[in-house]
């Protein structure tokens, strides 16, 4: 954290199998898009952000000539929910890659280190890829717009706690939030912001 006088940001060595198989999953940099699994969309924010508007999200960045990739853990949970979104992605014809399951750790940072920009629930991997200095869109639980009595939030200044926006000026610019319940999170207006954004 910036705060710590702590290396927080340390060079990490990669193992040449681990590069090549970043590079066959991602030939050129693209979106990554980090959809969680069943449990946290429904503690975070209920169900408010649905797999159509990822469908729709996505369907925006296909237009924009971006064809994303799908990454999650290999648990009931991811796998389910990227189940329930690839109903809606063939349904509305929306082109994505779906790598849900199929990536170590080591992998997702490689891809994290190597995409477009990262979107997603916030998680570790947004976090990891906004400490990156990697263009990064991550939605956010925000006390400001409560979707149910139930789910949970965030102060707002939480979701920028760990980016030192005078320190490391580039970072600020390339990591962005949208909030669950907010008028502001619509499928085009957080495709815009991502096409804005990624490098």
């Amino acid at each position: 954290m910036p705060s710590l006088a702590t290396e927080w940001n340390p060079e990490l060595i990669w193992q040449d199998e681990e590069l090549e198989r970043t590079h066959q999953h991602m030939p050129e940099p693209t979106v990554l898009c980090y959809l969680s699994g069943r449990g946290p969309n429904q503690g975070f924010h209920q169900g408010w952000w649905t797999p159509e508007m990822w469908a729709r999200l996505i369907l925006f960045l296909n237009h924009a000539g971006v064809v994303p990739i799908a990454v999650g853990a290999k648990t009931d949970d991811d796998l389910g929910y990227w189940r329930d979104c690839f109903v809606e992605f063939r349904r509305f014809g929306a082109k994505i890659k779906g790598l849900v399951g199929y990536t170590s750790i080591p992998d997702y940072l490689l891809l994290i280190q190597r995409a477009a920009c990262w979107v997603g629930l916030n998680s570790g991997g947004g976090i990891v890829s906004a400490s990156m200095g990697s263009p990064t869109l991550m939605f956010w639980s925000d006390n400001r717009f409560p979707v149910s009595q139930s789910h949970v939030n965030f102060e707002p200044g939480f979701k920028r706690s760990w980016i030192d926006d005078e320190g490391d000026p580039s970072k600020a610019q390339t990591y962005r939030t949208m909030c669950y319940g907010s008028p502001e999170l619509t499928p085009q207006a957080a495709a815009e912001c991502i096409l804005e954004i990624m490098r």
